[in-house]
C-alpha cells in the first residue's frame, strides 16, 4: 500500500510539475527575465475568454505574498511592479521587485505547489487556510513573534495577508 501511494504522489507530481514550472517561467519572456523578475503564467482554454475576476485575483496574489516577504525581510513593498504582460494563447504577467523578496516569492510558490499536490486529497472547508498555515513562512512569522521582533498585530496583518494571498493564488 505504501509504496502504491509513493507511485501515486509522483505521478500526481509529474502531471502537476509542468503547470508550476509554466507558472514561474516562460521562454517567450527569455530575454527579460533576471533575478529580480517573476513570471505569472495563467494558462487559458483557448474556447472562452478570460474572466477578469481571475485575472485580478492572480495579480493580487502576488502582490500579496510579495508584500508579506518585504516586509519580513525589511524591503520596500513598493518596489513590485508589474513591467510586461502578453495576451496571447495564455495571459504572461512579468513581475520586477528586488531580488531577496522575488526569490522569496517563488520560493514560496513552490512550498505551495508541493503542498497542493502533497494534500490534494484534502478537500475541505478549512484546505486554502491549512495551505497557508503550512508553509515555512507561518513559522517564521511565529518565530520573530516570540523573539518580539514583530508585534502581535504585525503577526495578524501578515498572516492574513499570505492566507488571502494563497487563496487568491490557488483559485487561480
Amino acid at each position: 500500500q505504501r509504496a502504491q501511494d509513493m507511485l501515486t504522489t509522483i505521478s500526481a507530481a509529474e502531471s502537476y510539475l509542468p503547470t508550476v514550472l509554466n507558472l514561474l517561467t516562460d521562454t517567450a519572456t527569455q530575454s527579460i527575465r533576471s533575478e529580480n523578475n517573476l513570471t505569472l503564467i495563467l494558462n487559458e482554454d483557448p474556447q472562452s475568454s478570460s474572466k477578469p475576476l481571475r485575472v485580478v485575483q492572480a495579480l493580487e496574489s502576488i502582490d500579496l505574498l510579495y508584500g508579506v516577504y518585504a516586509e519580513l525581510l525589511d524591503k520596500d513593498a513598493a518596489e513590485l511592479g508589474l513591467s510586461a504582460c502578453d495576451s496571447g494563447k495564455d495571459k504572461v504577467f512579468v513581475f520586477s521587485g528586488d531580488a531577496e523578496v522575488v526569490a522569496a516569492v517563488k520560493k514560496c510558490l513552490l512550498e505551495l505547489w508541493d503542498r497542493v499536490v502533497f494534500f490534494r486529497d484534502r478537500q475541505d472547508e478549512t484546505y486554502l487556510q491549512f495551505l497557508a498555515e503550512s508553509l515555512p513562512v507561518m513559522a517564521k512569522v511565529n518565530e520573530l513573534q516570540v523573539q518580539g521582533e514583530l508585534s502581535e498585530a504585525q503577526v495578524d496583518s501578515l498572516k492574513a495577508k499570505l492566507v488571502e494571498g494563497v487563496t487568491r493564488f490557488i483559485a487561480t
